[in-house]
């Protein structure tokens, strides 16, 4: 199978035009089903360092349909949980304060 990164060709070089393509609208918040979609998106942000990506996977999983379950596994809420340093990190490197406040 050829690899798909590797392809150069422009759409008009393929004989596409913009009605062949459909854009679609989806939510972040919809594919959110697990812990294990939290950390993929997490380690995607801290490899890039990107803390708005970070911080869309977050608002993102706040508004996901399993999100007491994904935040009691990752234990997101504990100031001495693994996350609270992912955000230090971030939020050091952004030049930006970090505040707790407990909602």
């Amino acid at each position: 199978m050829e690899d798909l990164k590797e392809r150069t060709e422009e759409p008009a070089e393929l004989g596409l035009t913009e009605e062949d393509f459909e854009v679609a609208k989806w939510d972040l918040a919809e594919i959110i089903n697990s812990k294990e979609d939290v950390l993929a998106g997490i380690e995607v942000a801290l490899e890039d360092n990107d803390l708005r990506f970070l911080l869309k996977l977050f608002d993102a999983l706040s508004r996901s349909k399993n999100f007491e379950q994904i935040t009691r596994e990752l234990r997101l809420n504990d100031k001495d949980g693994p996350f609270f340093a992912i955000f230090t990190k971030f939020f050091k490197g952004a030049g930006k304060p970090l505040q707790v406040e407990r909602a």
